[in-house]
């Protein structure tokens, strides 16, 4: 670990900044004097307690005060020091030449979030964090990062951008407007509401605004941006003004609102039976798309759309992989009661199913043919503290050589499998890896059944003379083609050619893709 002679965590330019809170603690790194609280790690007591070790005297010395006063081994507690080391070097707060980009800012609640900013600025140090929200716009969108440096009712100008808390506890960083004594008048540039801010209430001073992919910050205390948000905020109130005097004749008078209302319901009626035609004018579009399409083509097309870097970055999305199992998932886990034991998670992707499953108490295995999504996966995995085996392999050909005892395909996985040959050695390579007594857990899209109607559908697939692998289902699905089942015994039939028997089937009908036709369900699938 690199230290930084005679100076302790916590110091001015020291490498982090530690704050206690009644959950753990934070380290937030400091480089250069400027801790980034994007970057910022929580810790338990044992770590906060380790970390102070280390400042002490060193990974030795921490191993071996920390066994001495845990009473475990000493070979425990030096791979806990190294991995406590490694863990702060990828967030940057134990060497100044880290880069990592990881957003691994802990949840934090308002009060606490509040605890960090005030005892980060108070210890001299610039704090840098990500704005939210629209209420100063232009100038300062949503996930702008703001540095911040400590301020005196004295420093704060009507102009400036300084940030206090609110009376909810919220950070929130508006625009000085006016002030009455000791008191501050604060208004966001797209916000019409005046906060009044106390001494109390005063945290620090927006030195610079950066955008993500900016090479240099916007300086906010520079006299001229100070007058451009100025103008931007009267401009905002007076046009708000406008529409609010514009609109009083409306809210008064119930008769001239039913006026209005008429023509803009008939508005809204016609643009949403332009939608409704112009999606069943597509949609043979879109299955002529599909069978213009031989399945080698299919699978490189979907390799190159789930390479992309937006797709990677939607699909890593921090709230994705926090939010977990979706309902449908969580249903056919807990429904049926599957087993917490060796759990393997087929196309496993950024760890969103593996992550939430080893911290139900599962012993997780994730494969995934991309090994740009199973090092994000490794990322996330440690980022929490939890233990999954990743591993790198094609979802109909891999071979792990052991059995676990649920197998899980997730994620619309089954759908992107096309043809039907292909669906079928996917099921094969699974039950393969299926222990006796175990479950196959599957999730798919199936074609909405209109009521009244049997879904017994035989019509051929007449594209078949363009393209002899195409079969009905097989459709372009907003960015890539997929198998929507047209009836739920295709799916049946696929299983038993895998060697597998349906023991459930469910699909729900009440909540479906109205524009696309398509309902969602999952199959637990047994060895026969």
């Amino acid at each position: 670990m690199e230290r930084t002679a005679a100076r302790k965590v916590g110091e001015p330019d020291s490498p982090g900044h530690l704050v206690p809170l009644e959950r753990g603690a934070v380290l937030v790194p400091v480089l250069d004097g400027v801790a980034d609280l994007d970057r910022s790690l929580r810790v338990n007591d044992s770590a906060r307690r380790a970390i102070e070790l280390l400042e002490e005297g060193g990974e030795t010395e921490a191993a071996a005060t920390l066994a001495r006063e845990s009473g475990i081994d000493p070979a425990t507690a030096r791979a806990d020091i190294r991995r406590l080391v490694e863990d702060l070097a990828t967030k940057g707060i134990a060497s100044a030449e880290a880069t990592s980009s990881l957003d691994s800012t802990p949840a934090l609640s308002s009060a606490e979030l509040e605890t960090v900013a005030r005892s980060v600025l108070a210890a001299g140090h610039r704090l840098v964090f990500r704005a939210r929200g629209h209420s100063m716009r232009p100038l300062v969108p949503d996930g702008a990062r703001l540095q911040v440096r400590g301020a005196t009712l004295d420093t704060a100008t009507p102009g400036s951008v300084i940030l206090y808390c609110a009376g909810d506890r919220r950070l929130v960083a508006h625009r000085v407007v006016g002030h009455e004594g000791d008191v501050l008048l604060t208004r966001g540039d797209s916000s019409t509401r005046v906060d009044r801010v106390s001494r109390a209430q005063l945290l620090g001073l927006v030195e610079t605004r950066r955008l993500d992919g900016e090479k240099t910050a916007v300086d906010l205390t520079r006299t001229a941006t100070r007058l451009r948000g100025s103008l931007s905020n009267r401009l905002f109130v007076l046009a708000t003004s406008v529409v609010r005097a514009l609109t009083a004749p409306l809210r008064a008078s119930s008769v001239l609102r039913a006026v209005v209302r008429f023509p803009v319901r008939l508005l809204s009626s016609l643009l949403l039976l332009s939608e409704r035609i112009a999606a069943r004018l597509r949609r043979p579009l879109d299955v002529l798309r599909a069978a213009l399409l031989h399945s080698d083509e299919k699978a490189e097309e979907r390799r190159r759309l789930y390479q992309s870097l937006s797709v990677r970055e939607f699909t890593s999305l921090s709230e994705n992989l926090k939010a977990g199992l979706t309902l449908i998932e969580e249903v056919a886990l807990d429904r049926h009661g599957l087993p917490r034991g060796r759990t393997l998670v087929i196309g496993c992707g950024p760890g969103r199913e593996a992550i939430a499953l080893a911290a139900r108490g599962h012993d997780v295995t994730g494969i995934d043919l991309d090994p740009a999504m199973l090092a994000r996966a490794r990322e996330e995995t440690t980022r929490r503290g939890l233990s999954v085996r990743y591993v790198q392999g094609e979802a109909s050909t891999f071979d792990l050589g052991e059995t676990f005892d649920t197998v899980l395909v997730f994620s619309g996985l089954m759908n992107m499998c096309l043809p039907g040959a292909r669906r079928v050695a996917f099921l094969e390579c699974a039950r393969r890896h299926l222990a006796p007594g175990g479950h196959l857990a599957v999730t798919f899209l199936s074609a909405y059944v209109p009521p009244g109607r049997e879904d017994s559908s035989t019509a051929p697939a007449r594209l078949k003379v363009v393209n002899p692998e195409h079969e009905r289902g097989d459709t372009y699905l907003i960015n890539e083609t997929v198998h929507i089942y047209p009836r739920s015994s295709d799916l049946v039939r696929e299983a038993r050619e895998a060697g597998l028997r349906v023991k459930h089937l469910f699909r729900d009908q009440r909540a479906y893709d109205r524009q696309h036709g398509q309902v969602r369900g999952y199959a637990i699938l047994v060895l026969p």
